[in-house]
């Protein structure tokens, strides 16, 4: 694959980031318009139902496919302020910072849906983040060799309010290459996105000091 034109993309303005309708979608009818949306670029979500693992469900092609099947990660969040939605990541009853080693076999990719309103709503809004969890093990998020990891993440709206350099650079990224909208939703970013993750995952691979800077 070729990283360069994956990573090269059209100027993204981060304070209007949707670009299609902003209309929310009941929390009940979310799933069944998300999975309608990846069959229509080529993708099927099958459901898990495998206990104390992160694998909420395996996205798979409806066509023939060199890359693996990817185990997905699905979060629905609320809001914690303007603008900031923290999202915790840690893991069993101790709540610790899951391992990057469970990053590749139990999550490849995290979906994170943001409610409309506060936590309690019941209205989603159609932006979302779809990213290869790599990019927690880049950041340090993850426990790793002498990495401790981090057990909560704090997703923005608008990377220019973080108020730490980690944060900040976590968001440009994922706000750049990785958000989505299921009223106007991209499949070809969709496609490139799989694509990333598939080559960190088994190319790349979890070695830091191989790791480029953040």
């Amino acid at each position: 694959m070729n990283i360069i034109d994956l990573l090269i993309q059209p100027p993204v303005s981060e304070t209007n980031l949707s670009q299609g309708s902003t209309s929310p979608i009941h929390d009940d009818s979310l799933m069944a318009v998300w999975e309608s949306v990846l069959d229509q670029y080529g993708f099927r979500l099958r459901p898990t139902s495998e206990r104390n693992t992160l694998t909420d469900a395996i996205l798979t092609h409806t066509t023939p496919s060199i890359f693996h099947d990817m185990p997905v990660h699905i979060k629905v969040i609320g809001r914690h302020m303007n603008g900031s939605f923290r999202c915790h990541i840690g893991t069993g009853k101790a709540s610790r910072a899951i391992r990057s080693t469970e990053l590749c076999r139990q999550m490849r990719l995290l979906a994170v849906f943001f409610r409309a309103e506060n936590s309690k709503s019941q209205l989603v809004s159609p932006d979302f983040i779809f990213f290869p969890t790599w990019l927690l093990h880049l950041f340090r998020y993850t426990q790793h060799g002498s990495t401790p990891g981090r057990t909560d993440v704090r997703f923005l709206e608008n990377a220019a309010f973080a108020k730490e350099d980690h944060i900040y650079r976590l968001n440009h990224v994922l706000n750049t290459l990785f958000r989505f909208n299921l009223h106007a939703f991209d499949g070809q970013k969709l496609n490139k996105a799989v694509e990333l993750a598939n080559y960190l995952f088994t190319t790349a691979g979890l070695d830091p000091h191989h790791l480029p800077r953040p």
